[in-house]
């Protein structure tokens, strides 16, 4: 009876076996036009180069994989502000996309110049959720899905990002992302497809919402917000992300980082059109340069040497930096992170106000021309600028924790200078006294009023700071608690060098915009 069972059991194993079948996908997010690579803990990684030579090994072992990129490929660097993607697009095409997603960021320079960029690429483009107008220049451009070896890949971007801090006309009509998607499944199925990926741009957590409110979705391949995820330090969590979707069946969520550090690698098992489960990696690009990439960016970057000795704009005066006021002149701290801080609110649509750490530039500004040089050695991080929701109680909350972090530690590095918003610091005062008199300019009015505890405001900040360095704790803080942080992927330096360009000529601000009204050091 035993042996029958045994003989039963391997015969049913078998036949279930012959039903599995397995999918695997190659894939990055938000590479925002760093085709360089960066250093990460004193290791090179990221850029195209690097990123191309893993997903080539994993195509070469893999050579049924599907590859695909989540959106946001452009904007962050000075390659996309020289070359408006076309670096980019030569970088992309060789690997052999299977599709990309729209990101928020593909539509920052409007409706044209996302059209133009989708026509230099040679793969498919894809969103469920942007419908443009009959004529427009996007019309016909893209498509809510493609189908691939019998597995439909629904495109989505995130709807209140893209409309409310990029620029996409008033002739794109935004859906909702989950009704979006189950519209598309709906159609998927009809046509006998029962493996579909969703390939989205609206962020981890929206991701793991979106996943619950959708049936017969069985992957979601991420991008937006820039997540980590596998065996590392700082991961937000696992590899793949299980969660189910509406009818309770499984659903593998990825993301791979950003700017081609990681290139992700799923294997999901199916039987019976459903996830069995699912595995696989994401591989940091500590590699060695792909050649045939190395030589197309090459040709990019000797022209990126160039327009680094290019003027930018001109300093009317001698503008100077110092981390705190000297002395008890509020106005004799420094007048370059306030002009800084005022590049990130123009260039955020969101922005009440803004503000920047004294640490995070390097350098005085002499009278006469600026060159792009020089900005990216006043400001020579990787930072991207941060839109992040605060209510009035917490703007006086972080200005506090910057003096106590200046008592604890003895630098100053994170002291705060801002712009549209201004304040008067005694540093003799207890915690919760040093920060006085907290007020913002209207947008609309030009009038300063005074800072309400209970309202919310928008601040534009750099990455550094949004991750709670230099003690601004409550950044992280809030990020965490009510998903208040948006990652605008405009690189500081490059925010800055547009800034230049559009005033032409800059000087330091007047005392009445200026942000420290009165100052007495701790």
């Amino acid at each position: 009876m035993n042996r029958l069972l045994t003989v039963l059991f391997l015969i049913i194993f078998t036949l279930f076996s012959a039903n599995a079948e397995n999918v695997k996908i190659i894939h990055i997010n938000d590479t925002h036009s760093h085709l360089d690579s960066t250093k990460v803990d004193d290791v090179s990684t990221g850029g195209m180069a690097k990123a191309a030579t893993v997903i080539k090994q994993l195509k070469a072992e893999n050579p049924d994989a599907l590859l695909l990129h989540a959106g946001d490929a452009v904007q962050g660097t000075i390659y996309y502000n020289m070359f408006k993607g076309r670096s980019d697009a030569d970088v992309l095409n060789p690997l052999g996309f299977d599709a990309m997603a729209i990101g928020n960021h593909e539509f920052d320079d409007g409706d044209a110049q996302l059209a133009s960029f989708i026509g230099m690429l040679n793969f498919p483009v894809i969103s469920a959720n942007i419908i443009p107008a009959k004529g427009n220049v996007l019309d016909g451009k893209f498509s809510p899905y493609i189908i691939k070896n019998g597995i439909g890949i629904i495109g989505v971007t995130t709807v209140k990002k893209t409309k409310h801090s990029s620029s996409p006309s008033a002739e794109i009509n935004f859906k909702d992302e989950a009704k979006s998607v189950q519209k598309y499944v709906n159609e998927l199925k009809a046509q006998g497809i029962n493996k579909i990926i969703v390939l989205s741009h609206e962020g981890y957590k929206n991701d793991i919402e979106l996943a619950k409110k959708v049936t017969d979705i069985d992957i979601i391949v991420g991008g937006d917000s820039h997540t980590l995820l596998g065996e590392f330090k700082d991961a937000a969590g696992p590899y793949p992300t299980v969660a189910e979707n509406k009818n309770g069946d499984k659903v593998c969520i990825v993301q791979a980082w950003e700017h081609g550090k990681v290139v992700g690698f799923l294997i999901a098992d199916f039987d019976g059109g459903k996830i069995r489960a699912c595995g696989g990696k994401p591989y940091l690009t500590a590699v060695e340069d792909d050649k045939q990439t190395a030589e197309i960016v090459s040709k990019y970057s000797s022209q990126v040497q160039t327009l680094k000795n290019s003027v930018a704009g001109v300093a009317e005066e001698e503008i100077i930096h110092r981390r705190t006021p000297a002395g008890a002149d509020p106005y004799s701290g420094s007048e370059v992170v306030p002009i800084v801080a005022q590049s990130f609110f123009e260039a955020s649509k969101r922005a009440d106000f803004s503000i920047q750490n004294a640490g995070g530039i390097r350098m005085s500004i002499p009278k006469g021309d600026i060159t792009v040089d020089d900005v990216y050695t006043m400001l020579p991080f990787s930072n991207t600028i941060f839109e992040i929701e605060l209510y009035g109680r917490e703007v006086k909350e972080l200005l506090e924790d910057q003096i106590q972090s200046i008592i604890d530690k003895g630098s100053k590095g994170g002291f705060p200078y801002s712009y549209g918003l201004r304040y008067s610091i005694n540093g003799k005062k207890p915690y919760g006294e040093r920060v006085t008199d907290i007020e913002i300019k209207d947008k609309k009015t030009g009038k300063w009023m005074a800072v309400q505890a209970d309202k919310l405001y928008v601040a534009a900040t750099n990455s550094f700071l949004a991750k709670g360095k230099d003690g601004y704790m409550v950044f992280p803080k809030v990020i965490k608690a009510r998903n208040a942080g948006t990652d605008t992927g405009l690189g500081y330096a490059e925010t800055f060098i547009e800034f230049l360009q559009r005033h032409k000529t800059i000087k330091k601000l007047p005392k009445e915009e200026y942000p420290i009204k009165s100052y007495i050091a701790p």
